[in-house]
């Protein structure tokens, strides 16, 4: 998908375009579907945790790929965000490209987790329990909220699950990326495919059926599913 193609310009940070794919708008729809009998706030909320969280993971890249002397692109799309950057980075370089991303998740939630948390965070009027951080999986349906322990739940959840699940090796998830990078140090780039392949295709099945039998998440199923068949197919095509 070319950044540029499809996709509506939104602004620009430190010379860095940002556009979005009219898909990433029904992703949105999709996350705050929940909370519209709540009332239009807690939409919104929900739609900003959304993009700030996409925006942080993917410049998070964008920092990584300017260290390496090159420009990028951001695109916001149905399935989260995509960077391009403007050159490929070899080695241990692509590693950090490709780490760059959920390391700058990670410390989104380190910071929105230790800074709001209570008694010792900034009063948001955010539940003293800490066990309210458990409750989008607890919950069926729309549940009673503050729209700072919205904030805080969303911020929270959507830097904490995603970027951990980022980092599987599972192509193209970021994980994948690396554990190509780190093949293509010691084997050919076909057999670095296929061994990619192979592991995205038996981890991907794996973490499907894990996040459904854990958490009842028929959403993560389906998206890993398809994920380890898109990484057969790979190994499949392969040389």
């Amino acid at each position: 998908m070319q950044p540029t193609a499809r996709g509506i310009r939104l602004f620009e940070v430190f010379g860095t375009p940002v556009y979005a794919d009219p898909s990433y708008f029904f992703l949105l729809l999709f996350f705050g579907f929940g909370y519209f009998q709540e009332g239009m706030g807690a939409v919104f909320v929900v739609a900003f945790a959304v993009t700030a969280s996409l925006l942080v993971h993917e410049f998070g890249h964008v920092l990584a790929a300017k260290t390496n002397g090159f420009q990028a692109v951001v695109m916001l799309w149905g399935m989260g965000g995509m960077t391009y950057p403007s050159g490929m980075a070899r080695g241990w370089r692509s590693v950090w490209m490709s780490m760059a991303g959920p390391l700058a998740g990670l410390m989104l939630w380190a910071v929105t987790w230790f800074v709001f948390m209570p008694p010792w965070g900034v009063d948001l009027g955010l539940k003293t329990d800490p066990s309210a951080f458990l409750e989008p999986y607890r919950a069926i349906g729309p549940y009673q909220l503050t729209l700072g322990d919205l904030l805080w739940l969303q911020l929270c959840w959507i830097n904490l699950v995603w970027s951990v699940l980022n980092l599987l090796p599972v192509f193209p998830l970021d994980g994948g990326q690396v554990l190509r990078s780190l093949l293509l140090m010691r084997f050919r780039a076909y057999e670095a495919d296929r061994m990619a392949a192979l592991v995205g295709t038996v981890v991907g099945a794996a973490a499907g059926v894990f996040l459904w039998m854990a958490l009842n998440s028929v959403l993560s199923l389906v998206i890993f599913g398809f994920l380890a068949f898109q990484n057969w197919q790979r190994y499949r095509l392969s040389p």
